[in-house]
C-alpha cells in the first residue's frame, strides 16, 4: 500500500518538520530487533495529543494503517508489515 501524496503533504501540515518520507528515514525506521522490515511511507513524530489525534484521524479517513513504534526492540510484537505510516 502506497499512500496519496496529499495525505502526505496533510501529515506535514500537521506534524511540520517532524514528518519524515526521504529514503533515509524511511529505512531507519522500517525495521526493529525483530529483523522483519517493512518501509512506510511517511514517519511523523506528533508532539502532543492533538497532534495525535489528527493524524488518527487522517489516517482513519483515507484508510491508512498506522503502527506505534516504541524503542524499536521488537519484543513486543507490535510490527506491522501493512503499516503505510510510523
Amino acid at each position: 500500500m502506497s499512500i496519496a501524496r496529499g495525505v502526505i503533504s496533510e501529515l506535514s501540515r500537521i506534524c511540520k518538520e517532524r514528518c519524515f518520507t526521504d529514503p533515509e528515514s524511511l529505512l531507519l525506521y522500517g525495521y526493529d530487533a525483530t529483523g522483519i522490515s517493512r518501509r512506510p511511507d511517511a514517519v511523523v513524530f506528533p508532539l502532543n495529543a492533538e497532534e495525535v489525534s489528527d493524524v488518527l484521524k487522517l489516517a482513519n479517513s483515507h484508510a491508512v494503517p498506522v503502527t506505534p513504534r516504541g524503542r524499536a526492540q521488537g519484543s513486543p510484537g507490535a510490527r506491522s508489515l501493512s503499516a503505510a505510516v510510523w
